[in-house]
């Protein structure tokens, strides 16, 4: 009776081990298992690249933005396009200007005049928005929108080259006295034309 009882004793042992040996396995697999490794990567599909795209990109002494507008009213569109193009590039010559004239007026010891940052916001805003004007480079690309609306995408550049128009906007800063003689004009129009480049290749 009593072999009876450890062969017994020793079956549900052995099962027993054995039940938890294949648990730890299973474990163990599902443990250093990578469940990154079946699932599948993400196919990528390149987008077709818009001829206004390759204006802007194009090489020429005259700045240029694309600008996009959106409306149920094709016209609309279009000039929603035109002024979103007109003021990229305005945007762009302000945020340059006006951080070398801040640079400016605090290392300079001229007798320019102090202007508080919005004063001198306003006054660079108002120079280049007088020295800056632009015509239409290509055609516009016209897209109908599921919605119902037209989107539209253009190219504008300025009407003279960007060395001429920083070159009057400088003329416009030393007249106001916001800039004074000290700072020599090249200078400025290359600092300024650095800083836009830099400008432009982080908006890409």
């Amino acid at each position: 009776m009593k072999t009876k009882y450890y062969v017994t004793a020793f079956c549900l042992m052995a099962l027993m081990l054995s039940s938890c040996g294949s648990s730890k396995k299973a474990t163990a697999d599902n443990y250093y298992s990578n469940p990154t490794e079946k699932t599948a990567q993400p196919t990528l599909k390149k987008r077709e690249v818009r001829e206004v795209d390759k204006l802007v990109a194009a090489e020429t002494d005259k700045m240029r933005a694309v600008g996009i507008g959106n409306d149920f009213d094709e016209k609309e569109s279009r000039r929603e396009a035109i002024l979103d193009a007109q003021n990229t590039l305005a945007g762009y010559l302000e945020t340059c200007i006006v951080s070398l004239t801040q640079e400016y007026h605090k290392k300079s010891s001229a007798n320019a005049k102090k202007f508080s940052e919005s004063n001198l916001e306003r006054f660079v805003e108002a120079a280049v928005s007088q020295k800056v004007s632009t015509k239409m480079i290509g055609l516009p690309e016209v897209f109908d929108a599921s919605d119902g609306t037209v989107q539209v995408y253009v190219c504008v550049e300025l009407q003279k080259p960007t060395d001429n128009v920083l070159g009057e906007i400088y003329d416009q800063l030393t007249q106001d006295e916001i800039l004074g003689i000290d700072y020599d004009k090249m200078k400025f129009i290359q600092d300024n034309k650095d800083r836009l480049q830099e400008l432009r290749e982080k908006v890409k």
